[in-house]
């Protein structure tokens, strides 16, 4: 498999979602709260937060930016090396 390939493999948006689907989890529940609670707090529909913490959506910059901020949390992306 080529380097490139093999990068695909793990910056595709099914893995990406997964990833930001186990931090918002991690999040709500650290605070205790419910989805509702969760939604109401970052204006958005409750069934937005379940598809996020299921991995079917994939959140947006601006998502992932309201969803910092709303936890208190620094948004970091990084480029890691394979």
């Amino acid at each position: 498999m080529t380097a490139l390939r093999k990068a695909r493999k793990h910056n595709n948006a099914d893995v990406i979602a997964a990833q930001c689907s186990r931090v918002l989890l991690g999040l709500r529940k650290h605070t205790g709260e419910t989805q509702a609670q969760v939604a109401k707090r970052l204006r958005m529909t409750e069934s937005m937060i379940s598809r996020l913490e299921s991995g079917t959506h994939v959140p947006s910059l601006k998502t992932l930016c309201r969803i910092a901020d709303a936890f208190d949390r620094e948004l970091e992306i990084a480029f890691h090396e394979h």
